[in-house]
Parts: structure tokens; sequence; C-alpha cells
């Protein structure tokens, strides 16, 4: 799924049966995992050179 990540768009973001990802409309590398207890996790894909496959990174994490 992709969105424009903003604040509403986060708050609005609810658990579901299975893991999911939204990915932002303007930053392609950049979404947010939301977890089936709805623990929300902002994440960055990044590939180094040389390195094979990407390798992603939570950059902050969320708690409500």
């Amino acid at each position: 799924m992709r969105k424009a990540v903003t604040d509403k768009t986060v708050s609005a973001l609810e658990a579901r049966s299975k893991r999911y990802e939204v990915h932002d409309v303007h930053l392609s590398a950049f979404g947010i995992h939301v977890t089936t207890g709805g623990r929300k996790t902002f994440f960055n894909r990044y590939r180094l050179p040389y390195s094979y496959p990407s390798a992603s990174r939570a950059s902050h994490i969320f708690h409500r």
C-alpha cells in the first residue's frame, strides 16, 4: 500500500490479522511496518555498495 506518510495517516493505521507495510508516495524507500498487535515501526530501505539484497533498518519505533 502506498500513502503519504503524515501524522494523520500514521494515527489512522490499525492492526490487521497479518503484519503489513505502508510505503510513502514521495520517498519510495521509506515506510511503516504495522504488526498484528498494532505496533508501528518506521523503516528505511537502503543498499550498501556491493551488497545484495538491500538492507532494512528500523529508524524509529512508535509505541501507542
